[in-house]
């Protein structure tokens, strides 16, 4: 039989199945199929599946919910359609047979709009295993560059059975990623394990290693690349919970040796980028560890700042109002050159627990020259090329709500400096 045939003996079967089970009532029922389209009317609440043009990207077929004219859908409504789905998934599969597929999807779009019972009536009908749970994280496997708007939820699905062990192996490892990386507080993600699920590959940094996560599907496995160390291992997914504690603790001690008299920062550097916007941030970290005693500590340290200044940041202009060490207050200030605005220096308060950190940010004076850019009269002008300077930071660390007498020092050798560059390039 052709595929037209085989979906017109559907369609007859479907609604002789509607007729027979509910013949004592007066049901109107319709089932058409058309390309791309799957349609169900039940007193005129309407039901369609519709299949994403996505098959060139993927080995499945991807099917989204429309309902319309929901106000005429009662109890029995969803009844009738529960009986009617075993006819749709049998179209399904005719057409994933036809072009030699491997199965097909029916999945939540984030512009979607359906009641609550037609969603309980695919999940109710589903053929699949997958747990609740592993539906709010199966979709991503389908989820593409093509699939746009990107799949929310997994309703139903129909799939070969190694696709569907391979899809809760890959759960199981994201979910046991994500319950294990708090435990580990220096770790730095690139992204989001869930990437994983997409065919792409998830990077991290942990205690100056780069490390790089790629799934292998067909061989329901994990790829997993060491930088520095120039090492690979591989193992059979799920990767549990002990694999990958027991793997950064390797890391930990691979690395120890190495972070004791270089270590990198994460962190404190993200800290300065986003804020400070310094060109010697490792400078100012070792100066930091110099103070603090430990480059663990330093990390830590910026690394719940981060978090709060970015969690926190629309409450800050009232951070005046209580009194919580534990969030960090952070005011920027400017002390200008009258003459010179590149001699101007920026000073950076952050208060955080016993902390009082005092970054003070200026134009390195070997990268400019007086006679440049006579018209600009700020450092935020249009004209001002910054990529042709570069700025150089100071940090001074003294106990909370104390000023740094060094601090002030530094800013009058700054000036005095400033004095004799400006009468040497006269």
């Amino acid at each position: 039989m052709s595929i037209i045939e085989v979906a017109n003996d559907i369609i007859i079967k479907s609604h002789q199945h509607i007729q027979k089970t509910y013949k004592e009532l007066d049901i109107k029922f319709r089932m058409e199929i058309e390309p791309g389209i799957i349609s169900i009317d039940i007193a005129g609440m309407k039901v369609q599946f519709k299949k994403w043009d996505v098959t060139k990207y993927l080995d499945f077929h991807i099917y989204s919910l429309a309902e319309s004219h929901k106000e005429h859908a009662t109890q029995l409504t969803y009844e009738i359609l529960k009986e009617a789905m075993p006819f749709v998934y049998s179209y399904m599969e005719a057409i994933q047979q036809h072009e030699k597929l491997d199965g097909y999807v029916i999945a939540r779009r984030p512009d979607e709009s359906i009641n609550k019972e037609l969603q309980e009536v695919i999940l109710e009908t589903d053929h699949s295993s997958f747990t609740d749970e592993e539906r709010e994280y199966a979709f991503h496997v389908f989820n593409t560059s093509m699939t746009y708007p990107a799949l929310t939820y997994l309703y139903a699905a129909k799939l070969l059975c190694r696709h569907e062990e391979y899809i809760k192996k890959a759960v199981r490892t994201v979910k046991n990623i994500q319950e294990v990386l708090p435990n580990f507080p220096l770790f730095y993600s690139i992204g989001s394990p869930i990437s994983l699920m997409n065919k792409y590959d998830w990077e991290f940094f942990y205690y100056g290693e780069e490390v790089t996560f790629y799934f292998i599907r067909k061989e329901h496995a994990i790829d997993i690349e060491c930088e520095n160390l120039k090492r690979t291992y591989k193992y059979d997914l799920p990767l549990e919970k002990d694999q990958i504690t027991n793997f950064l603790k390797m890391i930990e001690e691979e690395n120890r040796l190495k972070n004791l008299t270089k270590p990198e920062t994460f962190f404190f550097s993200k800290f300065a980028i986003d804020n400070i916007g310094i060109n010697n941030r490792d400078e100012l970290f070792e100066d930091l560890i110099g103070i603090i005693g430990d480059w663990e500590q330093v990390e830590l340290i910026f690394q719940d700042i981060n978090v709060k200044l970015k969690s926190n940041e629309s409450s800050f202009k009232k951070q005046t109002l209580f009194d919580d060490s534990s969030i960090p207050r952070l005011k920027k200030s400017v002390i200008e050159d009258e003459t010179d605005f590149r001699y101007n220096i920026v000073c950076f308060d952050l208060q955080y627990k016993s902390y009082h950190f005092k970054f003070i940010r200026h134009l390195d004076f070997n990268s400019f020259h007086a006679k440049e850019y006579p018209k600009i009269k700020r450092l935020d002008s249009k004209l001002f090329n910054s990529k042709n300077y570069l700025f150089l930071g100071q940090v001074f660390v003294t106990n909370i709500n104390e000023e740094s007498q060094e601090a002030r020092e530094y800013i009058q050798k700054f000036f005095n400096k400033a004095s004799e560059m400006k009468k040497q390039l006269k």
